[in-house]
């Protein structure tokens, strides 16, 4: 892609081609490119020529720090005009803008890049609007997204409300969550212990997590202040499968987190609307689960045909439908209590969360939890 093509993609996700103003950020970028970059040259930063001798960032940084490497900028044939970073050594070159080059995007106004954590008292959360993704989920970096069962490798970053809900001492993910406050997680009833203070004591949430076995900087290890189970649920049928997580201390919103859109009764998604359904959950029925967050397309099913599909007695107006009745892509084991979204006027809307189902990716179709059924019981227990 050319260096204003990929800017245009950066742009269209609120974002811009990445500056990098100290060796720190320098540093990140070229981990983060190392991990992408097999079969590629380089990749384009945000950096374009200004005036002859003059290069100026996308973003209006200023230009204090510079990586170029040895003869660079040449200026090569006087129309070498845009910069990308080695694959190799990191170092900067300027290169035809009209070169065809993955790229790295940078968050304008939140930043992309990871930031040490304040050790004092921290500051109200900052406001920001719910389900809009700092990354472009069709190709951001520059890479296709590619798999949960029959799913696809997901995107660094391309679902920043994704919670994975882990053990302490064990360091084992037991399930999945959706963040939709700086303060709060929806996740599965099924997911809490019966006993709530030990869940509190033993658990914690995370947030920015792509790849287990790998550090970016961008995660996020929050305690448990308090849980929310419905009164209502029922675990022998799984009606009423939601309770809301109170964190001890507030999400950082950054490129990697940020909080989704509760899907609430007035805000509809027909049978039939594609939706995505998230987590590290085994990627076949009895199988391992993932180590890296994988996503899957799945449709809205009408509460007829997945009544048809299991039996009307055991599928209820609290639960909802989604996948293919040929079987092939769903939710599995791991996944549980992670989000079920559907896109709509360019925000992603949480529409379920991942409860039952019989197997993985077989005949039956996955059962959520109903959100805009419980939309008010959810907001009201918000505290």
């Amino acid at each position: 892609m050319s260096w204003s093509n990929a800017n245009s993609e950066c742009r269209e996700s609120r974002a811009t081609l990445v500056s990098i103003t100290s060796s720190k950020e320098q540093d990140l970028v070229q981990k983060l490119m190392r991990r992408r970059s097999e079969g590629t040259y380089g990749f384009w930063i945000g950096l374009k020529r200004s005036s002859i001798n003059t290069f100026s960032w996308e973003d209006r940084n200023l230009l204090t720090y510079t990586k170029w490497s040895r003869g660079e900028p040449n200026n090569w044939g006087r129309n070498e005009d845009c910069v990308y970073m080695s694959s190799v050594t990191g170092g900067w070159l300027d290169s035809q803008c009209t070169r065809p080059l993955p790229f790295i995007c940078k968050l304008s106004l939140a930043g992309d890049l990871p930031t040490d954590l304040p050790t004092a008292t921290p500051s109200p959360p900052a406001q920001v609007s719910c389900g809009v993704k700092a990354t472009n989920r069709s190709s951001a970096s520059g890479f296709s997204i590619g798999q949960i069962v029959g799913g696809k490798i997901s995107t660094p970053g391309a679902w920043p409300w994704q919670v994975a809900i882990l053990c302490k001492t064990c360091n084992t993910q037991d399930c999945g969550g959706t963040l939709v406050s700086a303060y709060h997680v929806v996740t599965a009833a099924h997911c809490v212990p019966s006993s709530i203070n030990t869940f509190i004591n033993n658990y914690k949430v995370r947030l920015g997590e792509h790849h287990f076995d790998t550090t970016e900087g961008y995660e996020q290890d929050i305690d448990i202040a308090a849980v929310y189970m419905h009164a209502s649920y029922v675990a022998a049928s799984h009606d009423r499968d939601i309770a809301v997580i109170k964190l001890a201390s507030p999400a950082t919103f950054n490129s990697r987190v940020g909080p989704v859109c509760l899907q609430s009764s007035n805000v509809d998604f027909p049978p039939g609307t594609p939706c995505t359904v998230t987590g590290w959950g085994r990627t076949r029925q009895g199988g391992t689960t993932s180590r890296v967050l994988r996503e899957a397309m799945v449709p809205i099913i009408s509460d007829a045909k997945c009544k048809q599909n299991y039996r009307p007695d055991l599928i209820t107006s609290n639960m909802l439908c989604a996948g293919f009745s040929g079987g092939g892509i769903d939710a599995c084991q791991g996944d549980s209590g992670g989000p079920l979204v559907c896109k709509k006027d360019d925000r992603w809307h949480l529409v379920g969360t991942t409860s039952w189902g019989w197997g993985c990716a077989g005949q039956y179709y996955g059962v959520y939890t109903n959100i805009a059924a419980q939309y008010n019981w959810i907001k009201a227990n918000m505290l």
